[in-house]
């Protein structure tokens, strides 16, 4: 009998096969991976006779992992969701768009989404000529200080209006405070500075098990073409790479610069992804 389950009711065995089953698409939903971790109260699984058929992290934000969907499993999750809280579908594309026909179903209809390539880096440790800059500018590991929320604002504030929100919609300051201070002090920033001023940045986004999520690459207009940002994922990836974990991104298919790019550094296309905002 199919039946979804909260996690923090699960026995050791059935948390232990919702892990195993998370993590053959780990890459793809590492937010969900870490509220996993944390064993948060906002996990539900969908169970078969004892085998996981899907994992969803019902937050403002939902979080993913159905690579089976059908309509009983759409029965049995759709009543988890509150239309009025819903903030976005963040996940591999089969799994947004399924989750989008359920919140339709109930008079939720997307207000915008953005459509990515899920992108992996396994091996490789990169060489000096790709962390290194030709114009002699240095890479600066960014930390938790006052002058570091307030050096990067800018750049954060540019990289979350291009290639975050909503056409529509611009990001507050709180907004872009918020999320500069929660990377600076949970995960691996680093930037690149011309005349002691970041022009350019990125940063890790998320850890699972076995990847770690790099995100945040974003490179001020008139600082374009010099390699910046090649050199920080590279820095990044290394890094990654050392720690006996892989790398993994995402890059909007329209993007093409940037896909080429990370092809030539390595990294390989291994699926779809999507976020649909409401």
């Amino acid at each position: 009998m199919m039946q979804v389950l909260q996690f923090k009711n699960l026995t050791d065995n059935e948390k232990t096969l919702v892990k195993k089953f998370v993590l053959q698409w780990e890459s793809a939903c590492i937010r969900l991976c870490e509220l996993i971790k944390k064993e948060s109260t906002d996990i539900f699984a969908v169970f078969d006779n004892q085998q996981c058929k899907a994992v969803i992290g019902n937050e403002k934000i939902i979080t993913h992992c159905i690579p089976s969907p059908c309509d009983e499993i759409a029965r049995l999750i759709s009543p988890l969701f509150n239309t009025d809280e819903i903030f976005s579908i963040n996940g591999d594309r089969t799994g947004t768009d399924f989750i989008a026909g359920i919140l339709a179903a109930k008079g939720k209809a997307i207000a915008y989404r953005y459509d990515y390539i899920l992108m992996e880096k396994r091996e490789g440790i990169f060489d000096k000529s790709y962390t290194a800059l030709s114009g002699g500018e240095e890479i600066v590991p960014c930390a938790f200080t006052i002058d570091s929320l307030e050096s990067l604002k800018t750049l954060q504030k540019d990289y979350l209006n291009i290639e975050v929100a909503r056409p529509d919609h611009t990001v507050s300051d709180s907004y872009v405070q918020a999320t500069l201070h929660q990377n600076l002090k949970s995960q691996i920033v680093l930037s690149v500075e011309v005349d002691g001023t970041p022009q350019a940045k990125a940063n890790t986004s998320g850890s699972g098990w076995n990847f770690v999520q790099i995100g945040g690459v974003y490179t001020s207009p008139q600082f374009r073409r010099y390699g910046f940002a090649r050199a920080l994922v590279a820095t990044l990836c290394n890094r990654i790479l050392r720690s006996g974990k892989y790398a993994s991104l995402f890059v909007k298919e329209k993007n093409t610069a940037a896909l080429n790019l990370y092809e030539s550094m390595g990294f390989s296309k291994v699926g779809l992804w999507s976020i649909a905002y409401y």
